[in-house]
């Protein structure tokens, strides 16, 4: 829960944030809320779909949903005036989604040539390195496009592949 108490004492970035012991800990918090939604979630989904047809099919269509349309009212709460989306939840469980999908949907691939591994691998540097400047607000739909090409770079990932174990 102390995502939601730093929410409403201070922004992430005041100059007050260096003497917060525990600022940096809200993103434990916001792990710890949804690895106990989530799967309760999960839980509900597949009582109410008993069959593996129905289940998948309809809770990777939400997953996928809600993680189009998460970055929504993160642009609200800036044009509101409210800049603490920082810590919020439900703001950044999409983060967390875009790795469940990935997990749940067990997209079949052909191990691909290192080439495509290491192109991602870059572009993902050179996104982190360049895209925070371009876009302060945080987060959003900035964080949309650093999620995705890492869930490309573990997805593209095999054992005999540059990145694998």
């Amino acid at each position: 829960m102390s995502n939601f108490y730093l929410a409403h004492r201070q922004g992430y970035f005041d100059l007050s944030a260096n003497e917060n012991p525990i600022l940096h800990i809200w993103s434990l918090a916001v792990e710890e809320q949804y690895y106990l939604f989530f799967p309760l979630l999960l839980v509900i989904a597949y009582k109410k779909f008993k069959t593996h047809q129905v289940f998948k099919p309809i809770v990777l269509g939400l997953m996928l949903l809600f993680i189009l349309t998460s970055f929504i009212p993160q642009s609200i709460y800036i044009k509101i005036g409210w800049s603490n989306t920082y810590y919020i939840s439900f703001i950044r469980f999409p983060e967390l989604l875009i790795g469940s999908y990935l997990a749940l949907s067990k997209p079949r691939v052909k191990p691909v040539n290192n080439f495509v591994g290491f192109g991602i691998f870059i572009a993902l540097i050179l996104t982190l390195f360049f895209y925070h400047k371009s876009m302060p607000l945080m987060p959003g739909i900035v964080l949309l496009l650093p999620c995705i090409l890492t869930a490309l770079l573990i997805h593209f990932s095999s054992q005999n592949s540059w990145g694998g174990g």
